[in-house]
């Protein structure tokens, strides 16, 4: 691991005791049977090469020793480039490594997450890419990065996946006499929650999901709608609902007959 200083010994059958040298990449580093590298960097990966020389025999032999050198991993987060995920469109999450990982897996709710045309993980496993990106992928997601000598997990991102709003639904009377007041509820199902408009016969008359009329006259028979906006999405649904105003005295005669 890179910091760490790593000794080696180098011994050969001889007679007398060989004289002995050390070489790094080709290059000679130092003498002595035991050769003790500075604090390693990814630059001390390499060959390292003991020779051995008799000064009588006039004879050397050499051996060497490939060392590989890993830093460590540091650090593990999950980024998304500030974008917000939206049903429907694409959406991707980044594992972002400060280290050399030999492997990244990622996780959804504790579980591998599972790969299909879909959900698809870039050649080296550190992007993970929904196309489209849908609702059932809400959940809290890591990745892990490891390699020989350390590993790391992210701590949870949960994604979040905006959506809507659904087809709205208006809860209100549909008949009503003169002089009375109707309460309208508006809802839709929606991530973030939708914002609402009122429009009466076609003219925005309020904001809001309750639209209370005032007293009513059989100029309030129409069409009454609820448009549902997310302002997230950038997408919005409308539903009407028709209200009929009756004079008192046919609305009696229509109870009478219900």
């Amino acid at each position: 691991m890179t910091g760490h200083i790593v000794t080696f010994n180098c011994s050969a059958s001889s007679q007398p005791p060989s004289q002995f040298s050390w070489f790094f990449n080709g290059s000679q580093v130092a003498t002595g049977s035991v050769y003790k590298t500075g604090p390693l960097t990814l630059a001390s990966h390499g060959e390292y090469t003991c020779v051995a020389f008799n000064n009588i025999t006039d004879r050397n032999s050499t051996v060497s020793k490939m060392l590989t050198v890993v830093a460590p991993i540091t650090s593990v987060s999950i980024s998304t480039g500030g974008t917000q995920a939206i049903e429907g469109d694409s959406f991707t999450m980044t594992c972002n490594i400060v280290g050399d990982p030999s492997s990244i897996h990622w996780w959804k709710n504790h579980t591998s997450v599972r790969l299909d045309n879909r959900t698809h993980v870039s050649f080296d496993n550190r992007t993970l890419t929904f196309n489209p990106v849908q609702h059932s992928d809400y959940g809290e997601y890591q990745c892990m990065a490891r390699n020989s000598v350390s590993n790391r997990t992210s701590t949870r991102y949960t994604l979040l996946v905006n959506y809507g709003p659904k087809q709205p639904v208006i809860a209100g009377a549909p008949i009503a006499e003169t002089d009375q007041r109707v309460t309208f509820n508006c809802s839709a199902s929606s991530q973030p929650p939708s914002q609402f408009s009122w429009f009466f016969n076609g003219s925005q008359v309020v904001t809001g999901s309750v639209y209370e009329t005032g007293p009513l006259t059989l100029a309030s028979h129409g069409e009454y709608t609820c448009m549902a906006f997310n302002n997230v999405t950038g997408r919005n649904s409308t539903v009407s609902k028709m209200l009929i105003v009756i004079g008192k005295s046919d609305y009696r005669l229509f109870a009478l007959l219900c």
